[in-house]
């Protein structure tokens, strides 16, 4: 009976993860074929983005998957000051790291797209999508930070409904809705708009769960 409860833990810390992923390759497939009605050049420029804006959401990544066993050693061991103190470090360092490359790809925008490819077309096409998209940067850690904490504390089902909803439950309705109110304009800040309400979202499903970790 250990080895079955051992194993149910390690599929609900894992869920969260995967269920991200997936969603990820979903919503690129939704994004496309909604982006395709407007021509080649903005899927191939929605495409350079997404790749571009990749590098921050994968640092992000990175912090919150690398404290993630030091949080679920104080949790473990009931260390709550010291769990909050490696949370609220992680979170500033993230928000240093997400404003520096924020105001990079704004800044250089252009030159990014053009990196990629020499098409004048999708290089504007580019720039507009990789400032809107990029726009939430300074801040997705926290979304991550969210995620990986609650899996270390064992809150497997607020860790899973975080990753549903930057990439699935928010992110695809508001696709289309913001086509269908905006057009094209509207496509460039869904993953935006959808990665503030997600990290409003954790931080209400956080604090809950720290009300948990104190009982």
């Amino acid at each position: 009976f250990e080895g079955i409860n051992l194993t149910g833990k390690l599929v609900k810390i894992g869920i969260p993860a995967g269920v991200n992923s997936a969603l990820m390759s979903i919503a690129t497939i939704l994004l496309n074929n909604v982006l395709a009605k407007y021509g080649d050049n903005p899927v191939a420029a929605m495409g350079i983005v997404t790749k571009a804006c990749m590098l921050i959401v994968f640092i992000h990544m990175g912090i919150a998957n690398g404290i993630q066993p030091l949080l679920g050693y104080c949790y473990g061991a009931h260390l709550k000051d010291r769990f909050k103190g490696i949370l609220k470090f992680s979170a500033i360092l993230t928000l240093i790291i997400g404003v520096v490359l924020t105001a990079l790809y704004v800044g250089m925008s252009e030159n990014i797209i053009q990196l990629f490819i020499n098409d004048k077309d999708v290089i504007k096409y580019g720039t507009d999508m990789l400032i809107a998209t990029s726009l939430a940067g300074p801040i997705l850690g926290i979304l991550f930070l969210a995620i990986n904490s609650m899996q270390g504390m064992e809150c497997a089902i607020p860790a899973t409904l975080l990753s549903i909803c930057r990439q699935g439950m928010i992110f695809i309705p508001l696709l289309y809705i913001l086509d269908y109110v905006f057009g094209l304009k509207g496509i460039y800040y869904t993953q935006t708009i959808s990665d503030y309400i997600s990290i409003i979202i954790s931080l209400f499903l956080l604090k809950h769960s720290f009300r948990v970790f104190s009982k």
